[in-house]
């Protein structure tokens, strides 16, 4: 009786603490990845560059097979020689009434566009300062916004013709455009200037702008009024379909020159903010997205990926089982699916993915389950060298192995797998001795089982 309470108070602990589910490898193409925009919870776009050109890889089965929908007609300028290539940065699309939008952002000021999913294309070419556009986003139904380095432009006709307005930089001075955000009638645009001054020199800061009369007009835009702070880092992140932002912001107290963290929510998309937390790190925090109010994700610069599921308040390291490259972009297939592209790999989390049978039914077994002192994981004859296309031959060198516990923590060692014996490829006997009572979860390529050390 005593075990059978143990091995279910294990299984609520760990249905109650990972309940944020596994990431799980997928095969995008090879080359390099940029950006990806989801259409529904089966249907994506991934865009980057291989074979010296642009690519937009198109899947509608969550990424088991990809057609890329760019063709050499438009990836070349001259497609008969494959000369003049397109470079490929950014991928958007936009859902409206009788079809659909999908907007490629490229270098040389270009954006490519197709409303029958890539059979055909129009080329637009922006004339801003030939840079590379960073990202397309729309704030209504029409009206859609771009932005490179060092400029800005709108469109009101569903991306077929644009605008360049005004935005608060001054080219001579070397300064740029990080990010823009449009809110309701309102623009805000993030400039990085070099400011000049008498006591401590040359110094960067971020300067938060905003406009209401689409670019006419720009105001310095400060959450705190504070004459003694002064801003040094800013970023503004909007939770998609609500009226919801996050303002980050690093400032220095120029009467003891101390910097702080503060965090800022506007539940009115802006008018007013509330302060929320000091405890932020946007200094070492290199991207930032939200799914909704609560559930969020951030990466730093040692390449971790963190979690919240409070809004921001707290952040716990997400159970990442794989050694993986810059992170570009994060998005959400739906409430429980989310899909992370890093420059050159694709991986799915299904937030729903907590019990042993939805975690590995059939390529990994664990025995004895529970354990004592020594477990043997077998794999099917089908699971060698399908777990995880990246390992060598499958997982038949115990370096592939990890193991963790319900905290997500990588419990493997090399004298844990120094006692790996396998007595055929694919199967394992560990000694499990030294580690303490309780749930853990083995880790093969892209597949996870789950066993009970008594």
């Amino acid at each position: 009786m005593r075990y059978f309470i143990f091995i279910l108070a294990m299984l609520l602990y760990s249905a109650l603490n990972l309940n944020c589910g596994f990431w799980k490898y997928n095969n995008a193409f090879v080359g390099n990845h940029y950006n990806i925009a989801v259409k529904d919870s089966n249907t994506f776009y991934v865009i980057g560059n291989s074979q010296i050109r642009a690519r937009c890889e198109y899947t509608e089965d969550e990424g088991k097979s990809w057609v890329n929908i760019i063709p050499d007609s438009i990836a070349y300028r001259e497609a008969i020689t494959k000369t003049g290539h397109l470079i490929a940065q950014t991928v958007s699309y936009f859902k409206e009434n009788d079809y659909d939008v999908l907007l490629i952002g490229c270098a040389g000021d270009t954006i490519i566009r197709s409303t029958d999913n890539g059979l055909t294309w129009q080329r637009l070419c922006l004339h801003a300062n030939n840079n590379q556009i960073l990202s397309i986003k729309r704030l209504n139904k029409n009206f859609y916004y771009c932005y490179t380095e060092n400029s800005f432009s709108i469109s009101e006709d569903y991306g077929i013709t644009w605008e360049n307005i005004n935005i608060p930089i001054d080219l001579s001075k070397h300064e740029l455009l990080l990010e823009a955000t449009a809110i309701t009638d309102s623009l805000y645009v993030i400039v990085t200037k070099k400011v000049y001054t008498l006591s401590s020199g040359t110094y960067i800061r971020d300067f938060t702008y905003k406009s209401s009369d689409k670019g006419i007009n720009w105001t310095e835009y400060k959450i705190n009024s504070n004459p003694n702070y002064l801003d040094l880092t800013s970023k503004i992140v909007q939770v998609p379909n609500n009226q919801l932002l996050y303002y980050f912001l690093i400032f220095q107290d120029t009467t003891n020159y101390n910097v702080y963290s503060n965090f800022y929510k506007s539940s009115d998309n802006g008018k007013n903010w509330e302060f929320i937390d000091t405890n932020f790190h946007i200094l070492t925090d290199t991207y930032i997205v939200f799914k909704n109010e609560f559930y969020g994700y951030k990466v730093n610069n040692s390449k971790q990926l963190l979690c919240t599921k409070d809004g921001g308040l707290t952040w716990s390291q997400d159970f990442m089982q794989y050694s993986i490259t810059e992170i570009q972009n994060i998005a959400f297939l739906n409430e429980y699916k989310s899909l992370l592209l890093t420059t050159d790999e694709l991986y799915i989390k299904d937030d729903r993915v907590t019990s042993i049978t939805d975690i590995s039914p059939i390529l990994i077994e664990i025995s004895p389950n529970p354990a004592g002192d020594f477990i043997t994981i077998n794999l099917g004859a089908n699971s060698v060298g399908a777990i995880n296309p990246m390992l060598k031959h499958g997982v038949d060198i115990p370096s592939d192995i990890v193991i963790y516990n319900t905290l997500g923590e990588n419990m493997t060692t090399p004298s844990l797998l120094g006692n790996a014996t396998p007595p055929k490829v694919g199967n394992f006997r560990i000694d499990i001795s030294n580690l303490p009572k309780g749930m853990y979860f083995v880790r093969m390529g892209g597949e996870i089982a789950k066993f009970v050390k008594m």
